[in-house]
């Protein structure tokens, strides 16, 4: 199971493309678990399929990017449920905070930089927390300066 995870409108869906399209990956999920915190099981449970056979599931979450109780862990979840830990990679996507601010102003509003700064923190927490502990994790920034 790779898990990407990221502030919101960091190009994490553009990720879960490249990924899904890969022939070694069975399935690609778009937010599996901010659908369960936002809707409960209104559209499903989640269904992970069985790999092996140096096949992957890729899965992007992202935080926010209105509410904090959009931050949550889904690490911590797929391990609570029983997955093996030395199955999950984490990816931890960060791009330019500023340019992730105009990205959110397509939203009314845009974002609070309370939030913001909240999002990353919680993907740089992430990224420190899980070293040594999963089976890798891996940092991927771009368009940094």
């Amino acid at each position: 199971m790779n898990i990407c995870v990221s502030p919101g409108r960091n190009g994490s869906t553009a990720l879960l493309g490249l990924f899904a399209s890969h022939p070694w990956v069975l399935a690609g999920y778009y937010q599996p678990w901010k659908t369960m915190v936002r809707h409960g099981l209104q559209y499903g449970p989640m269904d992970i399929p069985g790999v092996e056979n140096g096949y992957h599931v890729f899965a992007k979450e992202t935080w926010g990017p209105f509410h904090e109780e959009e931050q949550f862990d889904p690490v911590a979840l797929m391990l609570d449920l029983g997955y093996p830990a030395h199955m999950i990679n984490l990816i931890t996507l960060a791009r330019d905070p500023l340019a992730t601010v105009y990205s959110n102003f397509k939203f009314d509003g845009g974002i609070t930089p309370e939030i913001l700064v909240a999002n990353y923190q919680h993907t740089f927490d992430m990224f420190n927390y899980y070293q040594g502990k999963i089976g890798a994790v891996v940092p991927l920034a771009y368009d940094l300066m």
